[in-house]
């Protein structure tokens, strides 16, 4: 848990919740809590269990053939990587969407990425355990994104507006 609450944006809009650079010790924290239980990435998810974001990268989660992520009105950052791979994803005839959703729904995702820096990452674990995961997409994904930057940040610019749940 992130120790925060989802409206936390709202009621305290000057933090710059968005701003993965203002949290670095909490980052670094969450990093040395992920080695001493032997993971490579957290998931920060808000005190009423809302998923947020992973300490330096933005999340996707897949249900049958709809892909999904934390709509950046939770004061998360509004992810460059995340959204080439919407707009990768919708290209290829796929539905995307932004929300607020429990993170237990992990639990029954069909698969997770992990995506920052622009690459798309496949989560094979998830609390320890092993996942289905699809490293196909994140491979299909991340050729795309270098070979088409350009156009696909100009048409990923402005896609969230419509937040579902």
């Amino acid at each position: 848990p992130k120790g925060v609450s989802v409206d936390a944006p709202d009621q305290v809009p000057w933090m710059l919740w968005g701003a993965k650079t203002l949290s670095y010790a909490m980052n670094k924290a969450a990093y040395r809590e992920c080695a001493r239980r032997g993971a490579n990435n957290a998931i920060f998810y808000s005190t009423e269990g809302i998923m947020l974001e992973c300490p330096t990268s933005s999340l996707v989660f897949r249900l049958g053939d709809r892909f999904f992520t934390p709509v950046p009105t939770l004061g998360i950052l509004y992810g460059t990587s995340q959204r080439e791979l919407f707009s990768f994803l919708r290209g290829q005839g796929y539905e995307c969407s932004y929300g607020r959703y429990p993170v237990d729904i992990l639990d029954t995702a069909d698969a997770i990425w992990t995506m920052g820096g622009s690459n798309v990452h496949p989560v094979t674990h998830l609390d320890g355990r092993e996942i289905r995961y699809d490293e196909e997409l994140a491979v299909a994904a991340n050729l795309n994104a270098r070979e088409h930057r350009d156009e696909v940040t100009a048409a990923s610019m402005d896609e969230w507006g419509t937040v579902v749940r």
